[in-house]
């Protein structure tokens, strides 16, 4: 699945966040305690911000984990600074600390011989400066007490036990400490046979018969823990798989999808068809523009209508300077919730999103559209117009409401490759409808379908 953004997030901030300017920079925890969550910013030329977040481990794993926030608005960026206030200690710190300590984590983990997160490696790294003499060297202290402190936390058992295997081969069996699970030393090999790992309890319900994964989803649901705003990877939500394969591979495409199967989702995120016009010449920094206006539009919803300040500065730049694109048009357009696109069709016949939305309004089904009077000839379209082909499906499986349909619809966001903004919003919105479908099963106890 790609990420989204002109090239992709990730792929722009691997080329060329080094070029923005860097912001703030804020650590939670601190260097006493050997667990710190370190936050570097950088700017936008639009005003909105990067954000990556580095898990460090300064007694042992050097980076557990990374993640980004890819082009918040300023807005967004603040009030996320405000949640962070209100839930742990933050402080506000110069770029040269930070970047010392992530590297100092970093450089001591690799010497021990563990591996880093790939995430940090592949991709937010790049939003940190070079590691070289352009950086001030501070001496940050790794390891507890001169040694190498390694302090199980979301670690599975197997994965304890292949750190401290790693330790003892780089540094001998004497030559650090360990605490799992609250037991200083406690043998790794008893911690093994004590725990139950996640792929223990998911073999646990594929075990189970229909009825009893009935049974144990209807106390679930009773007790509210299949919210989808929960994390996906609890019993719960494993229950909910487990019967997803009783009724459903998902593997088979109904016949009346042919003609969407036939079309591929290209690799440039804001592509002619896109914007309207074949011959459109914009810049790289207003491909960005464009990219921040489909993204703000792209979650657009009836229970959270777009607000202008989702568009930054981007909105008004367009508008100034491509205001007869059709994209251009289209964007004001959701952004005031139009729902009749037959008067900019009239203005541009030949515009596939406004035929698309204009199906979609009507409540046609793809089998009633002829995707060549959308697209043309071409077989290869912009992964947004492939987003709202995929909305114009989800509405008819969502009135068919067979599941085997909202695996497979799922399986086809997979396949069509769609940019991660886009794939993210229809594997949400599929997961709630299917979340009805799956209860409707199990309530009225609708047995498998045949396969």
């Amino acid at each position: 699945m790609k990420a989204q953004n002109k090239i992709s997030p990730e792929k722009y901030i691997v080329t060329k966040s080094r070029t923005l300017e860097i912001s703030r920079c804020f650590l939670i925890g601190n260097t006493e305690t050997g667990k710190l969550q370190v936050i570097i910013s950088r700017k936008h030329k639009t005003g909105n911000i990067t954000v990556g977040f580095y898990l460090v481990d300064l007694w042992c794993l050097g980076i557990k984990d990374s993640f980004f926030d890819f082009n918040l608005t300023e807005s967004d960026f603040n009030l996320l600074l405000e949640t962070m206030y209100d839930a742990a200690d933050l402080t506000e710190v110069d770029y040269v600390k930070a970047h010392n300590i992530i590297y100092a984590a970093y450089e001591y983990a690799l010497d021990l011989g563990i591996k880093q997160s790939p995430v940090f490696e592949n991709t937010t790294k790049y939003l940190l400066e070079e590691d070289n003499d352009d950086i001030p060297l501070i001496e940050i202290e790794c390891g507890r007490n001169g040694r190498p402190f390694y302090e199980q936390g979301i670690e599975s058992a197997s994965e304890a036990n292949k750190i401290i295997r790693t330790l003892e081969k780089s540094v001998g069996k004497d030559g650090f400490d360990y605490q799992l699970l609250n037991q200083n030393h406690f043998e790794t090999e008893d911690l093994l046979n004590g725990l139950e790992s996640m792929m223990d309890i998911q073999k646990k319900y594929e075990a189970y018969t229909l009825e009893e994964l009935q049974q144990e989803y209807l106390t679930f649901s009773s007790e509210e823990r299949l919210n989808p705003e929960q994390a996906p990877f609890n019993d719960a939500f494993m229950v909910r798989d487990a019967l997803e394969k009783f009724y459903s591979s998902g593997e088979n495409y109904p016949e009346s999808w042919n003609n969407i199967l036939g079309y591929t989702v290209d690799n440039e995120y804001i592509t002619p068809s896109l914007l309207g016009n074949d011959t459109a010449a914009i810049s790289e920094e207003d491909d960005e523009y464009f990219s921040e206006c489909i993204d703000a539009i792209t979650g657009i919803s009836d229970s959270e209508p777009p607000v202008i300040e989702d568009f930054g500065d981007a909105l008004q730049h367009i508008e100034e300077n491509y205001p007869d694109l059709p994209i251009t048009q289209y964007v004001r357009a959701k952004l005031n919730g139009n729902t009749d696109w037959k008067p900019l069709m009239q203005n541009f016949p030949e515009y596939s999103i406004f035929k698309l939305e204009n199906h979609f309004e009507n409540g046609n089904s793809p089998e009633q559209i002829d995707l060549e009077s959308v697209f043309g000839n071409s077989r290869n379209i912009s992964s947004y117009e492939a987003f709202v082909l995929l909305k114009i499906l989800l509405q008819e499986i969502d009135k068919n409401q067979i599941l085997e349909e909202f695996i497979s619809f799922e399986n086809l966001i997979l396949k069509m490759d769609l940019f991660e903004s886009e794939a993210s919003v229809l594997m949400w919105e599929s997961d709630v409808k299917k979340l009805q479908v799956i209860e409707k099963y199990v309530t009225e106890k609708i047995a498998p379908r045949s396969k």
